[in-house]
């Protein structure tokens, strides 16, 4: 029985051996019982040194990659920048430009519209006279 309840709930090496030896400190959180956290004891100053000024260098290494990436997208977003403003200033110039032609377009209608009505005046007045001789015509018989 004991056997089966064994094999349906296994342990893994680590629930083993903490149950066999109980809690360590040379547990590493994340690792287990196989890993062993550094001694300190046992290092140098110049061992220290030489592990914080290579962590320094990797940061600044580091540092100066973000600050390079930083500048390079600046640089494209500045240059997205101008293109948008060049591109709606040329709007603006076909928009003016439109509104000219729009505006010679109108002055234009307008005189042909003049020339359309003292053309309809004359056309009725020719007509006004055709009758007018007619009935003079007409009268005088």
């Amino acid at each position: 029985m004991v056997q089966q309840s064994q094999v349906e709930n296994p342990l893994t090496s680590n629930a083993m051996l903490e149950s066999v030896l109980g809690r360590r400190s040379g547990y590493v959180r994340g690792l287990g019982y196989g890993a062993k956290p550094p001694s300190r004891r046992g290092m140098s100053t110049l061992e220290v040194e030489a592990r914080v000024s290579s962590a320094l260098d990797t940061v600044r290494e580091q540092l100066e990659e973000e600050r390079a990436k930083r500048a390079e997208m600046e640089k494209k977003l500045q240059e997205q920048y101008e293109l948008e403003r060049a591109r709606r200033m040329e709007i603006e110039h076909k928009q003016l430009d439109l509104q000219a032609q729009v505006s010679a377009l109108m002055a234009v209608f307008n005189q042909v519209n003049v020339y359309i009505v003292f053309f309809n005046v004359l056309f009725l007045v020719m007509h006004l006279y055709h009758w007018l001789g007619w009935l003079a015509l007409f009268f005088s018989c």
